[in-house]
């Protein structure tokens, strides 16, 4: 799925095996790329011409209030011209941002214009929880001038001040190690205005005595119309060779500098053999060996208490993904990611563990993560990535995991490379089974990416005795491609707000030619100006002996509402052979403070499988709430409530009553103290 899709989040069953051909999958390929041309053939092509706004440094700090009033914004150079990539138009509601920096910190301030200030959309009160269908702009900055978004941090701002940031080598969400930035903000009878503070400590930057040149951007989202707009228009596709430069900057010098999160906690459990107490501490450990090189470590961390994923109940042919949450795997992801061939959740147990990730050179990003567990084996993930240019790059990777009765390991490699709308990369590993050599797996890719399609075909092929023991690979011994072709469309005005279409087909073999999937799925979704969606999925196909076919309609309801919407879904047909039903409801409310979330699903198949989630949250303040989840399934009932007081770079305090993560209710009750150093 292309990203930014309006397809992302959609209710979709898992596409079923299929029995039509690879022609029937290319015609309708064809169809649908047919109408594509139809719909974007109505609209220019998006103007994506680079901007440059000139590096001006502070004479005094603003005050971040979100009143751009301080006298030093009067030597800031202006931002303005903000152009919607969908019409190629400027935007309907002009944005104005200005740009300073001294040698402790960037300052930005943004004046967004609102013809209807009462119709500002803002909910969100907690900081790092990514606002979903609100009024937001956020300021993107890429120290390196690599025009990458492996090397893009952004700063996102909300009406009501909230923050979200993203940098560059990914973090857990810890305010003391996340960076503590700034923001204020202010509505008004204009529209509405942000103020934003961002310590140069926060960014991996380059080192020079000499001014560099940074890429730059600012953006803006209105719900009311669905218009983003762009200060340098990066183009529906967000291309981001197209983001604009800031010209003459001169990063601080940095020094090295270390941070240590020991932690507490006393647990103490009813059990059936009677009471049962336990004491842990840990520590965790960042030290910024340079400005572009980060040492993360940790001894003993507290996985147990940390909510993971719920997985899925859905009927699937292979393993089920379910992302993992740990802080510790956070840290430095995007610098280790390696797509399928490294999933952390594949590391149950930790002792200790280390990552060093960052960069060494302007272009070349590199990382290590290794964990160890007492008489349980340890893993190792050592990656390197090289962009040749904004468009073009290529990466390496070698992965092994020791469980202790054995050894597998990957090596990896991977290159892409883009010209204008079209892409194309591969990727090969070679994998060893205790020193001897095993299976390969090899994919490749070619897209198209337009203002309004996406087209993307794909082949592979993973050998039979494919092994490694950190990656998610649900099947081995097949060989094929996939394509896939979105479709979408939206509009600032009418009841019409989007539309999308989409086609999945795959058609792969085994080694020795038996069929082992041919499938084909579309579906569709439409959303209008009142904020209700439409959803509808059909897929049919063959699964080696079984032919499957299966059809699901939903709706959804306050479809920009984070915080109170609702949903409902109804599937059927048949899968590997036997007869399919699948019915979920669910939504959320929020009342002041409380916020309440449920999810209910029952799957009939084979046998029947129930799951309900209710999850909840009560704000005392920013920085003190009370929370929890409920999990019911037919096999028994978890619940767990945490008292919490932290998020705000001081001592955190929880208190949680039961198992985050267990099957079925456990009575513990676990006091758990961080104290940062």
């Amino acid at each position: 799925m292309p990203p930014g899709s309006c397809l992302d989040g959609m209710s979709v069953p898992a596409p079923a095996p299929t029995a039509c051909s690879g022609v029937q999958i290319v015609l309708a390929g064809l169809v649908m790329t047919s109408v594509c041309g139809a719909v974007t053939a109505t609209y220019a092509q998006p103007e994506t011409a680079r901007r440059e706004l000139e590096a001006r440094r502070a004479t005094s700090a603003p005050v971040i209030d979100g009143i751009i009033d301080d006298a030093c914004w009067t030597d800031a150079a202006p931002a303005t011209h903000f152009t919607d990539p969908l019409v190629s138009r400027p935007a309907q509601e002009q944005t104005t941002a200005h740009l300073l920096y001294d040698e402790r910190a960037i300052y930005v301030a943004i004046r967004a214009l609102d013809s209807q200030p009462g119709r500002i959309m803002a909910r969100q009160t907690k900081d790092q929880v990514r606002p979903w269908g609100e009024d937001v702009v956020a300021f993107g900055i890429d120290p390196f001038h690599t025009h990458r978004f492996a090397d893009r941090n952004f700063f996102i701002v909300t009406p009501l001040g909230t923050k979200f940031a993203h940098l560059a080598a990914g973090r857990a969400q810890k305010a003391e190690w996340l960076g503590l930035w700034k923001a204020g903000a202010r509505t008004d009878e204009a529209g509405w205005t942000v103020e934003m503070e961002i310590p140069w400590e926060m960014l991996a930057c380059p080192e020079s005595e000499h001014p560099v040149t940074m890429g730059l951007n600012f953006d803006r989202f209105r719900p009311t119309t669905g218009e983003k707009s762009w200060w340098s228009n990066v183009g529906q596709q967000e291309f981001l060779e197209y983001d604009g430069h800031w010209v003459g900057v001169l990063p601080p010098p940095r020094r090295s500098d270390t941070d240590l999160l020991p932690y507490f906690y006393q647990s103490g459990s009813d059990d059936p053999q009677g009471k049962e107490y336990s004491t842990r501490a840990g520590l965790d450990l960042r030290h910024t060996i340079t400005p572009q090189l980060t040492l993360v470590g940790t001894v003993n961390p507290d996985f147990e208490n940390v909510e993971q994923a719920v997985e899925g109940i859905d009927f699937s042919y292979g393993a089920r993904f379910v992302p993992d949450r740990r802080p510790f795997f956070q840290e430095g992801r995007n610098v280790l990611n390696t797509h399928e061939y490294y999933h952390s959740g594949q590391i149950q147990n930790v002792d200790a563990g280390m990552s060093l990730f960052g960069k060494v050179g302007q272009r070349t990003s590199v990382g290590i993560l290794g964990a160890a567990a007492r008489e349980r084996g340890h893993s190792l993930v050592l990656r390197t990535a090289h962009s040749f240019s904004a468009t073009s790059g290529a990466g390496a990777a070698y992965l092994r995991r020791d469980d202790g009765n054995g050894s597998t390991s990957v090596g990896f490699a991977e290159g892409e490379a883009r010209h204008g709308r079209m892409s194309a990369g591969v990727t090969i590993a070679q994998t060893w089974q205790d020193a001897a050599l095993a299976g390969r797996k090899a994919r490749g890719e070619a897209t198209y990416s337009g203002t309004r399609v996406f087209v993307g075909l794909y082949p592979f092929l993973i050998d039979e005795d494919f092994v490694n023991g950190l990656g998610f690979h649900p099947f081995v011994g097949i060989r094929g491609g996939e394509m896939s072709v979105f479709l979408e469309n939206a509009w600032r005005e009418g009841w019409l707000r989007r539309a999308a279409l989409f086609n999945f087909g795959e058609f792969s073999d085994r080694y020795d030619g038996a069929a082992f999937r041919r499938n084909i799925s579309s579906g569709a979704r439409i959303e209008t100006r009142s904020d209700h969606a439409i959803n509808l999925s059909a897929a049919k196909g063959q699964y080696e002996a079984y032919r499957d076919q299966t059809f699901s309609v939903g709706v959804q309801g306050r479809v920009s509402d984070g915080f109170t919407n609702y949903r409902a879904s109804y599937g059927w047909g048949r899968q590997a052979g036997t007869p399919y039903r699948s019915a979920r409801a669910g939504g959320s409310l929020q009342v002041n403070r409380l916020t309440v979330s449920l999810l209910l699903g029952i799957v009939r198949h084979v046998e029947e499988n129930v799951q309900h989630i209710l999850t909840y949250s009560y704000d005392f303040t920013p920085a003190m709430g009370l929370g929890g989840r409920v999990v019911w399934r037919r096999a028994g009932r978890n619940m767990y409530f945490v008292l919490r007081r932290s998020g705000y770079a001081g001592t955190d305090l929880f208190v949680i009553l039961g198992d985050p993560n267990a099957d079925a209710f456990r009575r513990r009750l676990t006091v758990k103290l961080v104290a940062p150093l």
